[in-house]
């Protein structure tokens, strides 16, 4: 009996154990399209997720140093930190990095996701990574949330990698923003406005976005109740076997 009532509380006391964390990426941008930078980026990134990128605010002297896709992506097989992307595109994509020229003042990518299909969700955190070729580009970042006509800045970086021109894999810094737990309710938008900024110029100097993602929040541990429920469970089954 007594055996039998150790396996049992062992068990209780696994099942109690934190679970293990269950974060779902439902945005996941590992290269981009359009390199001429043109028209929005129209990306389904999950089933019932939409999103609208939208660019703004890129300096261009036009020909070779417009803005757009460059060949010289992250090459780390991550989203941020995030190893494993766990979502698909419905639309063909092609090149890398989106990339900003020649020590641009400003660099601005909103994006407007749309649930489709009736789930709430609990964001977490947006990814991405960021690099300079040169120091002369933009340095800074700053994460807005635009709920209609109001802005709240959540989160602000600076990147101190820089590299020189023609260097074939930039060094890419990998950051994860906590979103707070951000409520995001069925068939609704939420848009969040990554922005780059403290550029002081120069030609060559070029700002490059990649590897974007967003995810809902992780799995809870267990309560406390849950807990007690467990343990109550295996004093039930003692006293039926007494």
């Amino acid at each position: 009996m007594k055996k039998q009532l150790f396996t049992l509380f062992a068990l209780t006391a696994v099942l109690a154990m934190p679970l293990a964390a269950q974060a779902d990426l439902i945005l996941g941008i590992d290269q981009w399209r359009n390199s001429n930078g043109t028209d929005p980026l129209n990306y389904a990134v999950q089933d019932n997720v939409d999103v609208l990128i939208t660019r703004s605010g890129t300096n261009s002297t036009g020909g070779a140093n417009t803005p757009g896709v460059n060949t010289n992506g992250s090459n780390d097989g991550s989203i941020g930190g995030v190893v494993t992307a766990g979502v698909s595109t419905t639309q063909a994509i092609n090149g890398e990095s989106y990339r900003w020229t020649n020590g641009s003042q400003t660099a601005r990518f909103d994006f407007a996701i749309t649930d489709t299909g009736g789930v709430d969700r609990v964001l977490s955190d947006f990814h991405f990574d960021f690099a300079r070729t040169r120091p002369g580009v933009t340095p800074n970042f700053e994460l807005f949330l635009i709920d209609g006509g109001t802005e709240t800045s959540l989160a602000t970086g600076t990147n101190s990698e820089s590299n020189g021109a023609g260097t074939p894999n930039l060094n890419y810094e990998d950051y994860d923003v906590g979103l707070g737990n951000l409520s995001f309710a069925a068939n609704s938008t939420v848009t969040l406005s990554l922005r780059f900024s403290g550029a002081t110029g120069g030609s060559s100097h070029h700002g490059h976005l990649d590897n974007v993602g967003l995810s809902t929040a992780a799995v809870p541990e267990p309560t406390s109740l849950t807990i007690l429920g467990l343990a109550g469970l295996g004093l039930t089954l003692r006293r039926r076997r007494k």
